[in-house]
């Protein structure tokens, strides 16, 4: 039996609209639960001055498995000194006083993967860093982070560590 190419055309128009509009209601609840994820994460900034304990428990419930093994070398090395992560990289400060989000724009890089904009006011200043997120057994996390002083937090830690480790070979 053969069918006209209109009819073909047109099953083929059906098809790849059900499937724009299933990807993009899939990206919807994906891009809102990193939206969820990051409204979380900095709602503990704004009930407490110290807000999530970013390099020690509260860090493998923020960092992606791959940005947390750079952390934690960094801190193997320091050995209780500061390292070269010398502030918490997601209020890109020392402390949070009386951080405030006031914005929060999600967009998605692939299957797994986003890109935000947290733009907040801490300590009377506005602040805005960028945040590459990534899902790991169906969780987000910081995959990496650009701050206006480090482009990517991730890229800083691999450059830095491998210069420390050449440094004190033989």
């Amino acid at each position: 039996m053969r069918y006209p190419m209109w009819n073909v055309m047109r099953l083929l128009g059906i098809a790849c609209s059900i499937w724009i509009l299933f990807a993009s209601q899939t990206w919807a609840s994906d891009g809102n639960s990193a939206r969820a994820f990051l409204e979380r994460v900095y709602a503990k900034y704004a009930a407490s001055t110290k807000g999530p304990d970013t390099l020690g428990k509260d860090a493998p419930t923020l960092f992606a498995s791959e940005l947390l093994a750079l952390i934690r070398e960094d801190q193997h090395n320091s050995k209780g000194e500061v390292g070269l992560l010398d502030h918490d990289p997601i209020c890109s400060c020392q402390d949070s006083e009386g951080l405030k989000v006031t914005a929060i724009r999600v967009t998605p890089t692939g299957q797994h993967g986003a890109k935000a904009k947290v733009t907040f006011v801490n300590g009377g200043h506005t602040v805005r860093v960028g945040l590459s997120l990534t899902q790991e057994s169906g969780h987000w996390r910081i995959l990496d982070v650009q701050e206006s002083a480090v482009p990517s937090l991730k890229r800083y830690l691999r450059d830095g560590l491998a210069q420390s480790r050449s440094s004190t070979k033989p």
